[in-house]
């Protein structure tokens, strides 16, 4: 399972909270990242081939955005409490396109 920032009790200061979004898109598919709808307050529950859309905190401070990722549920070992994912992340704060190259949104 994944455990939203707030669900550890650490309170956001800003607007915006760090979460996860399940998708019904495949990994590739998804080429932009929602601006709401994300899980920030329960206990994510995963399961292996799932994919989700996750938006930081409030990272790039200085304009007030947040970053976003997608990725895709590869493996889990309970026994290890280890969880493999592929993960692609726009590090150009704010922007919501998931694809690789120089992002347009």
């Amino acid at each position: 399972m994944f455990l939203p920032q707030a669900t550890l009790g650490i309170s956001q200061a800003s607007g915006v909270s760090p979460g996860l979004l399940l998708s019904d898109q495949s990994f590739d598919q998804i080429s932009q990242a929602p601006l709401n709808g994300y899980s920030t307050l329960d206990t994510i529950t995963i399961a292996v081939n799932q994919v989700y859309v996750a938006r930081s905190s409030l990272v790039c401070t200085s304009i007030g955005v947040p970053v976003y990722a997608k990725l895709r549920i590869l493996s889990f070992d309970d026994a290890d409490r280890e969880v493999n994912f592929e993960v692609l992340a726009n590090r150009n704060c704010g922007f919501r396109d998931l694809e690789p190259g120089i992002p347009s949104n």
